[in-house]
C-alpha cells in the first residue's frame, strides 16, 4: 500500500504547554487537541498512539476519537506495537497496554 493511500498522521505544536495531533486525508481529517505537550507518537493501521508525561492515549485513526488512556507513573516513551498491544519503556521498566 502507498503512503498516499493512507491518511498521514502528524503530530503539531500549538502552544509551549499543548500539541495537536492529527491526520490529512482529505474529508476524513480531524485534529484531536490533547491536554498536554506531546512527547511521542506512534501510528497504527487503526490506531494512532501518544504520551504526554506519565499517561499514554490511543486515539481511533478513524475519527480521532479516543480509545482508551492509561497512566504508567513515570515517563511514557513508545517501544513498540505487536498485534495491537502497545509497549512502552518507563524508568520503572516495560509496560505491556490495550
Amino acid at each position: 500500500m502507498a503512503l498516499a493511500d493512507r491518511p498521514v498522521v502528524v503530530g503539531g505544536q500549538e502552544l509551549t504547554d499543548r500539541s495537536r495531533v492529527f491526520t490529512v486525508a482529505g474529508d476524513d481529517s480531524w485534529v484531536h487537541e490533547t491536554e498536554k505537550r506531546v512527547s511521542d507518537l506512534a501510528a497504527t493501521d487503526e490506531a494512532v498512539l501518544y504520551s504526554m508525561g506519565d499517561t499514554v492515549v490511543c486515539l481511533d485513526r478513524a475519527d480521532g476519537g479516543v480509545r482508551w488512556r492509561h497512566t504508567v507513573g513515570n515517563r511514557a516513551k513508545f517501544a513498540a506495537v505487536v498485534d495491537g498491544a502497545v509497549y512502552v519503556e518507563t524508568e520503572a521498566g516495560v509496560h505491556r497496554l490495550g
